[in-house]
């Protein structure tokens, strides 16, 4: 009687999969989770068309192994299937002490190595090659160091130019930021001069869905390899160059201040800085014309 009392029904990692994400919806999880989710699970559930107690650490550590992903999306998937595993003790789908991920591997967020960054004569080259359309989203990049995701999702409203010598900052809304705290961003000199040529009262700041492919583009137009995230990397690095206050940079970024000491400072002179926040658009030189064509 008490073998069978402890028994668990048997349920299809597919009915699952669908339970959780029906639920992610019903509990009002933003549209980046439910996203993460989605893609996560639902390759999940393609390869394991399976019950959840047919479902083994040996299993899971194959199946992150075998994935044709960069390290740091494979934690990100390990990490959702963490929780997708909770998530289903939880419900009472599997036994309490059931735990997929015992003695999987863990990967890193990054490989930790050089960081990369942009020099000032590299990002002013890049400015001067890239579309006008996409101009925003680069100098939003490179002089407030705000993501590429959330720049994506940014509209110009959020984007407040204060008249005069008022300070301007960039709002990354809850909803929107990746860690999902809102944050204000100050706009320096420069990024205000920049962003005061093509501001709207409404709309998307970046109008393009593939950022990647445009600026794979540019590096190609601007004949230099792309250095993945190295905008975000060149404003944080310059900009604690600058104040020499990591926390406030910690704060302003989004990041904490362990990840922003390992993964994306990179120590520059203060000099370098001083000209990197010194690019200036060529309409703010009085040439009376835009950089970007």
């Amino acid at each position: 009687m008490r073998h069978h009392t402890n028994q668990i029904p048997p349920v299809a990692v597919s009915k699952a999969v669908a339970e959780i994400i029906r639920q992610a919806k019903a509990d009002g999880k933003s549209a980046m989770r439910l996203k993460q989710l989605s893609n996560v699970l639902n390759r999940f559930e393609k390869s394991f068309n399976v019950g959840l107690q047919d479902v083994t650490p040996a299993l899971v550590s194959q199946y992150l192994a075998t994935m044709p992903l960069a390290e740091r999306t494979r934690r990100n998937h390990r990490d959702v299937i963490g929780f997708f595993n909770r998530w289903c003790v939880l419900c009472g789908y599997l036994k309490d002490s059931t735990n997929w991920l015992k003695g999987v591997q863990k990967y890193n967020s990054r490989k930790l190595g050089e960081i990369s960054t942009f020099t000032p004569d590299e990002m002013k080259l890049l400015l001067s090659k890239a579309d006008k359309r996409l101009v925003p989203f680069l100098a939003i990049a490179a002089f407030a160091g705000v993501r590429h995701a959330e720049i994506k999702r940014l509209d110009w409203g959020e984007v407040e130019l204060a008249d005069g010598a008022g300070e301007s900052f960039i709002e990354v809304r809850a909803s929107k930021a990746k860690t999902q705290t809102r944050r204000l961003v100050p706009v320096k000199d420069n990024l205000k001069a920049w962003l005061l040529l093509y501001r709207k009262k409404a709309g998307k700041v970046c109008p393009f869905e593939n950022t990647t492919k445009q600026l794979l583009r540019l590096a190609s137009v601007a004949k230099m390899d792309w250095k993945k995230n190295a905008m975000r990397h060149s404003c944080i690095s310059y900009r604690i160059a600058e104040c020499g206050d990591v926390p406030r940079v910690s704060d302003e970024s989004g990041n904490s201040v362990q990840m922003i000491r390992t993964n994306y400072l990179r120590r520059v002179k203060p000099a370098v800085a001083a000209e990197w926040f010194g690019i200036m658009p060529p309409r703010a030189k009085g040439k009376g014309r835009r950089l970007a064509r």
